[in-house]
């Protein structure tokens, strides 16, 4: 049980290394670009990595109480990204991300607590200072902004969103867990080209925008190794741990970008990696 507990916190740790460097580098895609064109190749690898990894296991067809939740996983993603995307344009980064990132690890970790009851006083503590850190890290650097009523319900949706979408993996039959979150890829790919459709636009070409597809690479990976980690450790600890992601992206921002870190942001990867250790105990 012990080595199994080590192997889904480096699990959990790894999908939020991928997970982060996925941010960043849709981020850099993203720049000077209509997010939702960017977001067809990305989701277009994600579908195609999940695809190769269920055919490389034979996995078989989803059931269909598996198809539900892997539709479920889709609709809470669209909705959670759109409310994210609408707060970013809003100017509202300091409310909407945080919160979002926040509830990020908060929604399945009450689950966990619902249904698993509390885990150890050391690993209770060090999911808190986790969700503390997660919160600062996603402060921006640009000082306080003003709290509305509707930023804040912005990053509710998009926190609970996302963490919705890391229960239903939990909920998901390992063993056609991937043939299920093609699924959800297929759906979501359709609804970006029915909302580009929509809206006039076509989606980014690979040779416009490479970097969107090792983007959707990257969030593939941290989606197939957060699948990982739930069966091997508690839905918190792996929930907890993979919504760290933000720190890697603020990381690899600060490294490569050359973008300043504000302290509060220093402070939050601090705490999130004092959490790493204790959950590691």
């Amino acid at each position: 049980m012990a080595s199994n507990h080590g192997l889904g916190i480096l699990a959990a740790m790894t999908s939020a290394a991928l997970y982060g460097g996925g941010d960043y580098a849709g981020g850099v895609a993203t720049r000077n670009e209509n997010a939702f064109r960017v977001l067809v190749p990305i989701t277009f690898a994600q579908m195609t990595v999940f695809l190769t990894i269920a055919l490389v296991r034979r996995e078989p067809i989803p059931s269909p109480e598996n198809l539900g939740w892997a539709l479920f996983s889709a609709v809470c993603t669209t909705i959670a990204l759109a409310a994210l995307l609408r707060g970013l344009s809003m100017g509202s980064t300091a409310i909407v991300a945080p919160t979002a990132g926040f509830l990020n690890g908060a929604v399945p970790t009450a689950v966990a607590f619902a249904f698993e009851g509390l885990p150890m006083r050391a690993h209770l503590l060090a999911l808190g200072i986790g969700l503390l850190g997660t919160w600062l890290v996603n402060r921006s650097a640009g000082g306080p902004a003003a709290v509305t009523r509707l930023s804040l319900g912005l990053g509710i949706v998009a926190g609970a969103g996302f963490g919705s979408h890391m229960i239903s993996i939990s909920q998901m039959n390992p063993h056609s867990v991937f043939a299920s979150l093609t699924f959800a890829k297929i759906v979501s790919w359709g609804a970006l080209l029915l909302v580009l459709r929509f809206k006039g636009l076509t989606a980014v070409s690979l040779s416009e925008r490479p970097l969107a597809a090792f983007a959707g690479l990257l969030d593939a990976g941290g989606t197939a190794f957060y699948a990982l980690a739930q069966d091997l450790t508690r839905l918190d600890i792996a929930a907890v741990l993979c919504s760290m992601y933000p720190g890697v992206t603020v990381l690899l921002a600060r490294l490569i970008s050359k973008e300043k870190i504000s302290s509060g942001q220093w402070v939050g990867v601090g705490l999130c990696l004092g959490a790493v250790a204790l959950l590691s105990l």
